[in-house]
């Protein structure tokens, strides 16, 4: 998961270069099987001056021999989709038109979901637990919350629900030490089923 950070003008090269330049590698790294999935993401909230990135991409991997070189052999990959693009002048383009203010590698911990189908809205919930008590918040997650949200995908009121924990880079500097992603379909579905508050 990666997170970039762009402004005003750049926002429309930033997009055109992830769509018409990165989507077809991505499409082609998952035909050769070296990642599962992508996704692109617009940071919706918090919104102001002081947001630190606009977009966040989510690529997806199923073990760890995807994750230790998806982009080795880049240049090859780009001449089969991009005769006329070289690797080094694609680096650039997408360097011009945004910075990626973080990059994590996230572990599935646990995930409620029917469908394959990717979410179109994400709320996302850091959760920093009390210092001796992690095993406890995994266990409260996983046997008491996630039976929850699985009933709410079961009724279609929300899409999916998984719980991550942080793994790359590694260290105890992290604001947070578990994720929690609750996908929905629509706009609509956020709105009229919002989460319960504890």
């Amino acid at each position: 998961m990666s997170a970039s950070h762009t402004s005003g003008a750049k926002l429309r090269g930033f997009l055109q270069t992830e769509k018409e330049q990165w989507l077809p590698i991505h499409q082609e790294l998952i035909r050769q099987g070296r990642k599962t999935a992508w996704y692109l993401y617009r940071v919706r909230y918090p919104e102001g001056i002081d947001k630190k990135y606009d977009y966040v991409r989510f690529d997806v991997f199923t073990d760890w021999k995807q994750v230790e070189a998806p982009y080795r052999d880049l240049a090859a990959v780009v001449a089969k989709v991009h005769p006329r693009l070289k690797s080094d002048e694609l680096i650039a383009h997408r360097a011009a038109s945004g910075t990626i203010v973080w990059e994590q590698l996230h572990q599935v911990i646990d995930e409620a979901v029917t469908t394959k189908v990717p979410s179109q809205y994400i709320i996302v919930n850091e959760v920093l637990t009390v210092p001796g008590a992690e095993r406890e918040y995994v266990t409260t997650e996983t046997t008491y919350f996630k039976p929850f949200h699985a009933e709410r995908v079961n009724q279609g009121l929300m899409n999916n629900w998984s719980l991550y924990k942080p793994s790359l880079p590694y260290g105890t500097n992290y604001d947070h030490d578990y994720v929690t992603l609750n996908g929905f379909k629509s706009w609509d579905d956020i709105t009229r089923n919002p989460p319960p508050v504890l």
